[in-house]
């Protein structure tokens, strides 16, 4: 057996993962096409258990790359702790995605049938793997694309409801636009080095001389990651999509291909153009805090206006992305844990608050936040739960949310200590002045739930399924401890392996 075929065979088990989810795919568009039966409670069931399967095993053969060398198919692909973390949140979060999608009514409804609809997700989540794994410019910008065209028909899919086609059109232009930069910006990073590879393009980019097109490659290079995470002025595509697209899509999309995009803008960051290479010849630190800071005060600020609480999270999702970009300007391994811990908190809190506003908008006929007045009262768990979430993504005590910020401040403020940065002093200011703000639009939903009066009697107490209850119950019940932030630096050291010896 020649060597290409030797490496072909030696890189399929490790991909285990991968090739997992293209069955599930392929078994759900059969079954869908045999059972002829639109509802069929087998097609959410294969889509379930495709996504954790494949989360099992993208654990494991993470753990297994950090061990013994993970990279495949002639260096296209990695597979280690790192992007093994990722791999499991994402599948956790796509496997939640696909339970709400059977408690959301508009898809129980639906006249076509949904076994399409969890198929193209099976299909976004292939596509984050390939995203969160690529260490080939090439291999890199396919998976964004596969990624992309899921989201789009996903967003789209309620096409009776013309918030949702709206959403699908303006979600596919700004997409088109923002991969158009990406790719040119690829384009200039080979033709100034030759090569495609992320690891091969520090060396080569060392020897070039410090120029505008080096910094305008980088530059255009970075405009399809701000697109995935949402982080300003990428982010005009964020409000229409998640407040058209239907619910459990649109908790699937603040969570799935923001914590990908951060994975693969890291892995970019640090192996492919390198820390020295980006950070002092190229002088970005300035360019991506200033990118953080705008990012925290137009999210923040934007969704104090919102009454519609989709719309409202679509904005917090925009500034927890500036947050989460305050772990990308430290960077060093302090910067990547608590980025890392903070993608999984904010994951957390975020499929929360959509799964309750998916239940209380079914229970009021309405995501107008005003139109919840007493709806606390009458259902108590989902109307407490909902308070939790909130007060944990504003990041009060004793909430994750406060751990998941207190991580990234001290990261900020030890970076400051140790270089004088202003540019970290900027941040840290930014952070804590907007965490402030952002306690008026979260507590809105607490506020009308528990306090405001309502206009009618108060509602008897209503019904909610008991699926939506335990999910509501798994949900809020860690994010209201701190229990998670001793296990963490454990956590960090483990998964931090498949890119230590690369990065630092």
């Amino acid at each position: 057996m020649d060597a290409h075929w030797q490496e072909l065979a030696n890189s399929l088990p490790r991909f285990g993962a991968e090739i997992l989810l293209v069955g599930a795919f392929v078994l759900l568009i059969l079954s869908d096409l045999i059972l002829r039966r639109p509802q069929s409670p087998v097609l959410p069931a294969i889509a379930l258990l495709g996504m954790l399967m494949a989360g099992v095993l993208a654990a494991w053969t993470g753990l297994e790359g950090d061990r013994s060398g993970g990279y495949l198919f002639h260096g296209l692909l990695v597979v280690d702790g790192y992007g093994g973390l990722f791999k499991v949140l994402i599948a956790l979060a796509g496997a939640l995605a696909v339970v709400a999608s059977m408690e959301y009514a508009p898809l129980r409804g639906h006249r076509r049938g949904v076994g399409e609809y969890y198929a193209i997700l099976i299909g976004l989540v292939f596509g984050l793997y390939l995203l969160v794994g690529a260490t080939h410019l090439v291999v890199l910008y396919v998976a964004l694309e596969l990624v992309s065209l899921s989201s789009y028909v996903l967003v789209s899919y309620l096409k009776d409801d013309p918030r949702s086609a709206e959403a699908g059109f303006k979600y596919l232009l700004y997409g088109a636009v923002s991969s158009a930069f990406m790719l040119y910006g690829f384009s200039l990073l080979y033709g100034l080095t030759g090569t495609l590879e992320l690891y091969a393009l520090p060396d080569r980019l060392a020897e070039l001389d410090r120029g505008p097109v080096v910094a305008l490659a980088v530059l255009l290079s970075l405009v399809g990651f701000g697109f995935k995470i949402a982080a300003v002025p990428f982010h005009f595509w964020a409000p229409d999509a998640y407040e058209g697209a239907p619910t459990p899509v649109t908790a699937f999309l603040a969570v799935g291909p923001k914590a990908a995009g951060f994975a693969a803008l890291v892995r970019f960051l640090l192996i492919g153009l390198g820390r020295e290479e980006l950070f002092i010849r190229l002088e970005a630190t300035g360019l991506l805090a200033l990118l953080a800071i705008l990012t925290m005060i137009l999210g923040n600020l934007a969704a104090i206006g919102q009454v519609n609480l989709k719309r409202m999270l679509a904005y917090s999702s925009i500034a927890h992305a500036g947050y989460a970009l305050m772990g990308v300007v430290v960077l060093g391994e302090l910067g990547l844990q608590a980025l890392i811990f903070y993608l999984f908190v904010y994951a957390l809190l975020t499929l929360g608050a959509f799964w309750a506003l998916m239940t209380l908008a079914e229970l009021a006929g309405s995501e107008d936040v005003r139109q919840w007045a007493g709806l606390g009262w009458s259902a108590s768990l989902v109307g407490v739960a909902m308070t939790v979430f909130m007060v944990g993504l504003t990041g009060l005590p004793p909430t994750a949310g406060f751990a998941g910020k207190l991580l990234l401040f001290s990261a900020v403020w030890t970076a400051y200590e140790a270089s004088g940065d202003p540019w970290m002093l900027a941040l840290l200011l930014v952070g804590v002045l907007t965490s402030v703000v952002s306690l008026y639009y979260y507590l809105k939903a607490p506020y009308y739930l528990f306090i405001k009066s309502p206009e009618a009697p108060t509602p008897a107490p209503v019904a909610v399924s008991s699926l939506s209850r335990l999910a509501l119950l798994v949900l809020a019940v860690p994010s209201a401890l701190f229990s998670a932030t001793p296990l963490f630096p454990w956590l960090a050291e483990r998964v931090l392996q498949g890119l230590g010896g690369a990065a630092f």
